[in-house]
């Protein structure tokens, strides 16, 4: 089987690329890995290419591509918690022993493992020396060394490619539209994307789907503006009364979200006196909040905010949601 080809959705990463499909012909891949790189930097694509190398059957592809895999666990932090405990390794030792639906193994796919506490990593060990059947294990985290050495030890590394601006450049102007009339319309904002990108092409693609929702009409600043203006001034029942009358829509909610975001990302660069081509736009407003938001309370909003965006797109109530994000805010900064 010619593996290069599966790979064809994965830019770049061209050493990783080789020596994995290498592994695959010569059917010695690890039964654990650790997919280090930073959001939107394809760790999740790679995970689901490799195991498309093992699995003949299309419709099963298919499931796993689509998340309908029965064999397909997903662990990651309860909602509202930043850190994973060992009730989630219990909950994977339950289920290792027990025989696959539809695949010859299970695949534990460990979201944020660097959130992995030290009691849970130490319950992980067994698993990850002994699987008491068939399965995979990918832990995803950003940088590998915050996870225990004896974790490390035991998953070989796979580092996700980190690209320049230029290569952003290339591969969006030859692959988006949107890009290249972003490019041609405002040759300023569309440097600062590919600077506050990440170094990836899932965090510009992101940037730019923001940037064009932004445009479409439904201009949600002025009423983001607000309510970090509520936030900031530590209004609480005016907070609480504005987050009940944001989008019902969820779509628009989604979007209300990635603005907002937009917004604290401009706060924290002038926080900290940094030169910056606006996302989000009214300069000067952001300049005075940025004053009233410390760079620690900017990035615990930002997660906050993130956490949110992901409860949107899995249809999780918005009614619960928008209470989250008012006692969030107003705990942050409480």
């Amino acid at each position: 089987m010619e593996f290069a080809s599966l790979f064809r959705e994965i830019y770049g990463n061209e050493q990783l690329i080789a020596t994995l499909c290498a592994d695959l012909a010569a059917d010695r891949l690890s039964h654990a890995y650790l997919v280090e790189g930073a959001p939107g930097s394809g760790r999740v694509t790679l995970c689901r290419t490799l195991l498309n190398g093992l699995i003949a059957d299309p419709l099963n592809r298919k499931k796993l591509a689509e998340g309908n895999c029965p064999d397909l666990h997903i662990v990651e932090a309860d909602k509202g918690k930043r850190f994973i405990g060992i009730d989630k390794i219990r909950a994977m030792r339950q289920i290792a022993p027990i025989r696959p639906n539809d695949l010859d193994f299970h695949v534990f796919l460990v979201r944020d493992a660097h959130n992995l506490t030290v009691q849970a990593q130490n319950a992980l060990l067994k698993l990850l020396e002994e699987p008491p059947a068939p399965a995979y294990f990918f832990l995803l985290c950003d940088s590998a060394s915050s996870l225990l050495a004896t974790v490390r030890s035991r998953a070989p590394v796979l580092r996700m490619q980190s690209f320049s601006p230029d290569a952003l450049r290339e591969y969006l102007l030859e692959h988006s539209p949107e890009a290249i009339r972003l490019s041609q319309s405002d040759p300023s904002a569309f440097d600062a994307l590919l600077h506050l990108a990440g170094g990836t092409v899932g965090g510009a693609l992101k940037l730019l789907e923001e940037k064009n929702g932004k445009e479409k009409g439904d201009d949600l600043s002025a009423q983001v503006l607000q309510f970090w203006m509520t936030v900031a001034d530590r209004q609480v029942k005016e907070l609480y009364l504005l987050t009940s009358s944001l989008p019902a829509d969820r779509e628009k909610m989604g979007r209300f979200l990635s603005e907002a975001r937009l917004a604290l990302r401009d706060m924290a660069a002038a926080r900290q006196g940094i030169s910056y081509e606006s996302l989000f736009g009214y300069t000067d407003e952001i300049t005075a909040l940025s004053k009233k938001f410390p760079v620690k309370r900017i990035l615990q909003l930002d997660g906050l905010l993130t956490s949110l965006a992901r409860d949107v797109a899995a249809s999780a109530n918005l009614n619960n949601m928008k209470i989250a994000l008012a006692d969030g805010c107003r705990k942050a900064l409480s």
